[in-house]
C-alpha cells in the first residue's frame, strides 16, 4: 500500500501537485491508490480505507464529495482514459501560463 500512495502521489500527475488545488490533487492520489491496492491486492483495500482513505476525508467535506465524484468516474472505467489526461493538460496549461507570467 506504501508504494501505490507513493506512485500515485508522485508519478501519475506531478504537476498536479503544484498546479491545483491541494484537495484535488489527494483526490486524485487517493483514487489512483484505491485503483492500485484493489487491483495488486483486495484484501489491502480495507486497511487502505482505514489507514488513508478515511482519515483523510473525515473533517474535509469538499475532498470528501470529490473523491466520491472521482471515485464515480473511475467506477465508471473513464478515469485513467478521461480523467486524469485533462488534469494533465489542465496542470501543463497553469504551468505554461505561470512560465510566461
Amino acid at each position: 500500500m506504501a508504494a501505490a500512495w507513493a506512485f500515485s502521489r508522485n508519478a501519475v500527475i506531478p504537476e498536479s501537485a503544484t498546479t491545483s488545488r491541494p484537495d484535488v490533487s489527494v483526490g486524485i492520489d487517493l483514487v489512483m491508490t484505491k485503483d492500485i491496492v484493489a487491483q495488486e491486492d483486495p484484501r489491502a483495500i480495507k486497511h487502505f480505507f482505514e489507514e488513508l482513505w478515511g482519515p483523510a476525508i473525515k473533517d474535509a467535506a469538499r475532498l470528501r464529495r470529490l473523491t466520491a465524484m472521482l471515485d464515480r468516474i473511475q467506477s465508471e472505467r473513464f478515469f485513467a482514459s478521461v480523467a486524469l489526461p485533462e488534469f494533465r493538460d489542465v496542470g501543463a496549461q497553469a504551468r505554461n501560463r505561470s512560465v510566461r507570467s
